[in-house]
């Protein structure tokens, strides 16, 4: 394993809460394990390693910290106490890995004589927020928010207003009335993902959606996949060929890929399953059964409903995509097509009947603000579950020498070889180079230097 030959681990620390015993601390631990005197230890000399998680998929950043020491350090650890971690890696052009979290967990305890072992399993605070809190309320375009609801979310029950001024952290989106019946913050904002639009305009004028709410090393993120498809790769490519070779630049081995692997070249079952050939999606409208969206009567009876159930298919999603690429990976799907939804979706409508205002008039609009909630509804559930599935066309995990640059979300560059080459020439192949959207990432830091894995993920191919 190639790793990161110049990193600088800047801050491992661990500040202990002012009733946890800190003056016998003081008293029995070595200088060099004191930071200050406001119970903070500087623990770099007892880690081994640790492991930082990151991923689209995740709702907060994941520290594990092995340790070895002989001090009884372990004594005075209970759980709760703040962690924070500072790194950084030559590949990152001095993009700092910046992040406080809290122990959550300790685990793998074992004792040989003198020396202790145990790993801390660390998350960011505010997941502790997130199982305390509960959210109950009206949410709306007239809920008197001076927010956008995934900001006023995240300030008010996350408390994680520090973690969002980082460009582009939040994306606008469409606006929906609901109730939330005492969920958990993270949970609203899970509801909300597969309930609205891009304000932004996508490929021409359709309407996209699917979105995603996470946080990386740099902070919380709600936006959708075809907003993240849409941004600038990052100013370096991953190649995988030998390194060193020829006396080559060093800051280009700092590029280099160590390992590929392919999770799943393809899996055409998990498509047609998960609706991204094709699916079909009713809606229900309960105040009014006539204006759901179920089954249209073309007979002239006067039965059904006035819109009939929205289908969506392969060719249709990606055409309506912003995707990385250019080329469907999945056109020889196509034929699948032709035949029933694999995938059927039943959606509750969140249209309102006599909405009434405060005065106990009728409100100009009768879904107060809201006026296409309906067919986002509609539009989200037949779209955002094809492109969830679309964006993992592609699979790719790579390893490459550390780089604290690159976070969940990113968009990168990949140049991947064929097998064979043209003329003497080495030739790419064109079905897994190209751009990726970053769906995880994990650093392993370790005296010896650091390592990154990168979770690749991306909905098309080179043409």
């Amino acid at each position: 394993m190639q790793q990161a030959t110049g990193y600088e681990l800047k801050d491992l620390t661990i500040t202990l809460p002012r009733n946890g015993g800190s003056g016998q601390i003081i008293g029995q631990l070595s200088d060099k394990f004191k930071k200050d005197q406001k119970n903070s230890f500087d623990i770099r000399q007892l880690a081994a390693e640790f492991i930082w998680y990151e991923s689209i998929d995740s709702p907060f950043c994941r520290l594990d910290i092995s340790i070895i020491e002989s001090v009884d350090f372990l004594n005075f650890l209970r759980g709760g106490e703040i962690v924070h971690l500072e790194l950084v890696t030559d590949a990152s052009k001095g993009e700092t890995l910046k992040w406080t979290g809290q122990i959550f967990k300790i685990g793998s305890v074992t004792k040989s004589e003198r020396t202790a072992s145990y790993v801390l399993n660390c998350i960011s605070t505010e997941s502790f927020n997130n199982e305390v809190n509960r959210v109950f309320g009206t949410f709306g375009p007239h809920a008197k928010q001076r927010d956008s609801l995934p900001k006023h979310i995240i300030k008010k029950y996350l408390k994680g207003d520090k973690k969002i001024k980082h460009k582009g952290a939040i994306e606008s989106c469409s606006k929906i009335n609901f109730v939330s019946p005492n969920w958990r913050p993270v949970d609203l904002l899970n509801y909300v993902c597969d309930k609205v639009t891009r304000q932004t305009s996508g490929r021409g004028s359709e309407t996209q959606s699917g979105f995603l709410f996470f946080e990386n090393a740099r902070g919380y993120n709600f936006k959708s996949i075809d907003g993240m498809c849409e941004q600038q790769v990052k100013g370096f490519t991953y190649t995988f060929e030998q390194s060193n070779v020829e006396q080559r630049d060093p800051e280009r081995n700092m590029y280099l890929i160590n390992n590929i692997a392919f999770p799943d070249r393809t899996n055409i079952l998990e498509k047609l399953r998960t609706g991204a050939v094709k699916n079909v999606t009713s809606g229900i409208l309960l105040p009014i059964m006539s204006r759901s969206a179920i089954m249209q009567d073309n007979s002239g009876g006067g039965g059904g409903t006035i819109t009939g159930p929205r289908e969506t298919v392969l060719s249709q999603t990606f055409g309506r995509a912003s995707t990385l690429e250019k080329g469907n990976p999945l056109a020889f799907m196509k034929e699948y097509e032709e035949y029933f939804p694999s995938r059927t979706k039943l959606r509750i409508l969140p249209g309102l009947k006599d909405q009434k205002e405060s005065k106990g008039q009728p409100a100009g609009d009768p879904n107060a603000g809201a006026a296409t909630a309906d067919v986002d509804t509609l539009e989200v559930a037949s779209y955002a579950a094809a492109r969830y599935s679309l964006i993992r066309a592609i699979c790719l995990r790579i390893e490459v020498p550390g780089n604290t640059a690159i976070a969940a979300g990113d968009v990168i560059a990949v140049s991947i070889p064929l097998g064979r080459g043209d003329n003497g020439k080495v030739v790419e192949d064109k079905t897994y180079s190209g751009k990726y959207l970053v769906a995880g990432v994990s650093h392993v830091w370790t005296k010896e230097g650091v390592s990154t894995t990168i979770e690749l993920i991306r909905d098309s191919v080179r043409k």
